[in-house]
């Protein structure tokens, strides 16, 4: 009887072991070919993301009033790894490539937007990232276009024939790898950045008076004195035009670029935040470009809704 029993537990551990073995992709293992080669494009993939990862820095060149100016600029590429869904069970992990596209000497928006898009490893080489925004709700699941992308190709340790995208072409930029170690932009070095940019432009906040004078070729409008406030809000430059001694209808600016080197500054009203009382149709629209240096704003192009205004010419007030 009793060696009845100890064959009894050796003939149930073999079919326990049995059944183990055939069992396993039950178990947690996978056994799907499907499943298998779609993780290993994800390995593929990844491996292409990280071979591109770095820091890279070189120059940029944009038009200023039709001449060329090079600017320093910064991109910071690296892979982001997140498990957003599964497949037959198994999480599935999604790569995508992000970066930080930095222009070094000028305080704009750009310098903190994230970029993302992919890599075409096997194509040419090519890069293409944009920058998204949410759903109308806020969530991230249904992104849309900014109009703001970039796109480039990878030589080795060089990016060369890059194109930056803002609602058309911003500038052309060329730039070398100069480390494969990538430290994420964090919420602290970001702060730091502002409170340094702050230091260099609270100089430059205040408020300008002067007049817009119409151009030779005629204005919707004749001269107006006005006034130019601008304000410094965690490290960026935002700015009030209203007309001079009044506080009526003010237009809410953005301050696109204000550059450290030459003082150069470009402006844009934002519609959806200006007053209410405006005369005519689009009223909040904006735009102007020139330079801000020593106390004087002096804008070559200052136009709105109704079309060129002119030039402006303004001190800073004490």
């Amino acid at each position: 009887m009793h060696d009845l029993f100890k064959k009894t537990l050796v003939l149930l551990f073999g079919i326990f072991l049995i059944l183990g073995v055939s069992g396993c992709g039950q178990l947690g293992f996978n056994e799907d070919k499907d499943i298998d080669d779609s993780l290993e494009e994800t390995d593929d993939i990844q491996k292409a993301y990280r071979s591109v990862e770095g820091v890279y820095t070189g120059s940029m060149i944009v038009l200023d009033d039709g001449k060329p100016s090079e600017l320093p600029v910064k991109l910071t590429l690296f892979t982001e790894i997140t498990f957003g869904g599964r497949t037959q069970g198994e999480l599935t992990p999604q790569t995508t490539l992000v970066g930080f596209f930095e222009v070094l000497n000028i305080n704009t928006e750009m310098n903190y937007y994230r970029y993302t898009g992919r890599f075409y490893y096997r194509k040419d080489g090519r890069i293409q990232l944009a920058v998204r925004t949410g759903s109308a709700s806020g969530s991230n699941q249904n992104p849309g276009s900014t109009g703001i992308w970039l796109e480039a190709k990878v030589k080795g340790n060089q990016i060369v024939d890059g194109r930056l995208h803002n609602d058309g072409l911003y500038g052309t930029f060329q730039v070398g790898r100069q480390t494969r170690d990538v430290q994420v932009p964090a919420k602290g070095r970001i702060e730091e950045e502002r409170k340094r940019f702050e230091e260099v432009y609270r100089q430059a906040a205040g408020t300008y008076v002067g007049t817009i004078s119409p151009p030779e070729s005629g204005s919707p409008v004749g001269p107006q004195r006005v006034q130019f406030h601008f304000y410094l809000v965690r490290g960026l430059m935002r700015g009030v035009v209203t007309l001079a001694g009044s506080a009526q209808s003010p237009r809410i600016l953005r301050v696109i670029q204000y550059r450290t080197d030459s003082g150069f500054i470009e402006i844009e009203g934002i519609p959806e935040l200006s007053g209410t009382g405006g005369p005519q149709r689009g009223f909040g629209y904006f735009y102007a470009k020139g330079y801000l240096t020593s106390g004087e704003l002096l804008l070559t192009e200052v136009e709105d809704h109704r079309g060129l205004l002119g030039t402006f010419e303004g001190t800073k007030q004490d």
